[in-house]
């Protein structure tokens, strides 16, 4: 009889977990876990954790081994996404460096069946080898549309073929009638390129549907090393552009000179109650996700509050 407790108590179950694992592997940052399965494992409600240490890293150094996971029946009852699912979930991992390796397959069952999960992750640059496919259907009244309070079908697939030094891809993404995302990925010795156009607005409405109306072009360059992204990203709609530039390094959770900047380039509401023209902002981030030092200018024709109009606004500040 397995118990899994937060600060508030007990929020899953199961009548019986068999794991084969290597424990003492863990002094040599390694989980070493052979298989973990189980017949049944019930969910009542989403955990609520004491937050840990702000600063820990993202991704640790460790080397994790999952040879066979499998969870016959997960059940999910209502206060976890709305009403209750029933779902099946296989998968397998390797992630060590130089080499990354996720299978997983899971799917609902019954009456509120009908979610598909498909992914395969397959990285390993020194046998020039990299592979990447995933395929989400996700129906009204489901685990995901649940989770995510959609109220269209969503279908989701990533494709591709290549190597590591040469990869082709595409992303597409629909919900509802509409194109969510279109978007072709090229992958290059670790360094990845996305360009195409998305439609935040068929999910996310009031100011960022205007704001990134009637598409948002998409242009993001990244390379990976290391556990570190050097990542320049470009977003552009006929009413905002925005820009980043940077380093987010995963193993020591910290930016490393990312800069954001955004331009307003035609009037209207940028926020609820809030009204901008012209408005150029710039944001500087350096240190800890949790902490970083925050450097920032404002500048704008006009801005808007509720029935407040500011005008010639100019301003900026560090926070640390």
């Amino acid at each position: 009889d397995v118990r899994v407790s937060d600060p508030k108590g007990v929020f899953a179950t199961s009548p019986s977990i068999a794991v084969d694992c290597r424990p003492f592997a863990y002094f040599n940052n390694h989980v070493d876990i052979r298989s973990a399965t189980s017949p049944l494992v019930r969910v009542t409600r989403l955990p609520e954790f004491t937050p840990g240490d702000p600063n820990a890293p993202y991704l640790p150094d460790l080397d994790i081994d999952i040879g066979h996971l499998a969870i016959d029946r997960l059940v999910l009852d209502p206060p976890v996404a709305g009403r209750r699912h029933i779902a099946t979930l296989t998968g397998e991992a390797k992630i060590a460096d130089r080499r990354a390796r996720v299978i997983a397959n899971g799917r609902t069952l019954g009456s509120t069946g009908g979610d598909r999960l498909a992914l395969v992750l397959d990285a390993v640059p020194d046998d020039d080898k990299f592979d990447l496919r995933a395929d989400l259907a996700a129906p009204v009244g489901g685990l995901v549309a649940g989770l995510a309070k959609l109220e269209a079908p969503l279908a989701a697939r990533i494709s591709g073929r290549g190597s590591w030094n040469s990869w082709q891809g595409r992303a597409v993404g629909m919900l509802g009638g509409g194109e969510l995302a279109n978007l072709d990925i090229t992958a290059r010795k670790g360094n990845f390129q996305v360009r195409g156009v998305t439609q935040p607005g068929l999910y996310l409405k009031g100011p960022v549907e205007r704001l990134t109306a009637p598409n948002l072009q998409v242009a993001l360059d990244a390379t990976l090393d290391q556990r570190r992204a050097d990542t320049r990203l470009r977003l552009r709609s006929s009413a905002m552009a925005l820009a980043t530039t940077g380093t987010i390094d995963l193993g020591k959770s910290a930016f490393d000179q990312f800069r954001i900047e955004a331009m307003l380039l035609t009037p209207g509401a940028i926020a609820p109650n809030l009204n901008g023209r012209s408005v150029i902002g710039a944001v500087a981030l350096n240190g800890p996700f949790a902490t970083p030092t925050v450097d920032y200018k404002l500048q704008a024709e006009a801005i808007r509050f509720g029935e407040t109009v500011l005008e010639g606004v100019q301003g900026g500040g560090l926070a640390t």
